[in-house]
């Protein structure tokens, strides 16, 4: 049984091409690692690494709210078809704490910034930050 995931039209072609192993490094085996998925979006790599490493555990955080639900909602469904792997969805964002403006995306809810770099959305949301050390120590890091 296939899961129904929540992924935004403009966000198909980049997540299949993580299902695609677009993340993967030839040679690179590590037995249940802890993983970091900083910005993990809707939650493409996350689902394509419990299913790589079974047994591993993912923390995720994404910061913007209305994408945290639908990392959410992967993650369910990933879990109601007996998904392998922990994965630990955060809210936050990972940086200097006095950051809380994000700029949202133009094409796709991927593309936010703590930083107006041209090609965002005026508009901003304020988010949780976390420093990094408040993240776990792990094998894989995603960025």
């Amino acid at each position: 049984m296939q899961p129904a995931f929540k992924i935004p039209e403009a966000m198909a072609v980049h997540v299949e091409q993580i299902q695609r192993g677009e993340y993967d490094v030839a040679g690179y085996h590590p037995s249940r690692p802890t993983i970091l998925d900083v910005g993990a979006n809707i939650g493409g790599f996350a689902i394509w690494a419990a299913k790589r490493w079974p047994g591993c555990e993912v923390f995720c955080y994404e910061p913007v709210p209305e994408t945290f639900l639908l990392l959410k909602a992967n993650i369910e469904a990933l879990k109601s078809t007996g998904g392998n792997g922990q994965i630990h969805p955060h809210n936050v964002a990972i940086g200097d704490p006095a950051r809380t403006k994000m700029y949202l995306g133009r094409n796709n809810c991927g593309e936010a910034s703590f930083f107006d770099l041209g090609f965002q959305q005026k508009a901003t949301v304020e988010v949780v930050t976390w420093p990094p050390k408040e993240m776990p120590a792990a094998q894989i890091l995603k960025l």
